[in-house]
């Protein structure tokens, strides 16, 4: 596993909420949607490990992935909202599923440990 990339630290709106940031490297195109999903994992929600995967997200023929055990709620995504200002091109694209449309990055919910999806949303 390649040791994960030092972000920078994220400015804050003047509301208060942190500002996910847009600019992802090449190498990295998860880079965008990292505070999400440690945001989640702090929420109580778990990182499914995978092989070959790099600080949890792996590659697929359709961009790069991160599976979670536990689903990811309309409940959570608020929260999520609450906490940061999230550009337009991340949402909540299905239940289950986070998607950074631009990088075609995925954060998948409800996986269980041998892989299969407990949810809606793509495998």
């Amino acid at each position: 596993m390649s040791p994960r990339p030092v972000l920078p630290t994220l400015e804050r709106a003047p509301d208060g909420r942190l500002v996910i940031l847009t600019d992802a490297p090449i190498t990295r195109p998860y880079y965008s949607v990292l505070p999400l999903r440690d945001a989640l994992v702090e929420m109580g929600n778990e990182i499914i490990p995978q092989p070959g995967a790099d600080d949890g997200f792996y590659d697929r023929p359709d961009g790069p992935i991160c599976d979670l055990a536990k689903p990811i709620l309309a409940a959570d995504w608020a929260m999520l909202e609450e906490r940061f200002v999230i550009p337009p091109r991340i949402g909540l694209a299905l239940p289950n599923l986070i998607r950074d449309s631009y990088n075609w990055v995925d954060i998948r919910g409800g996986v269980r440990v041998d892989g299969a999806h407990r949810g809606s949303g793509r495998r």
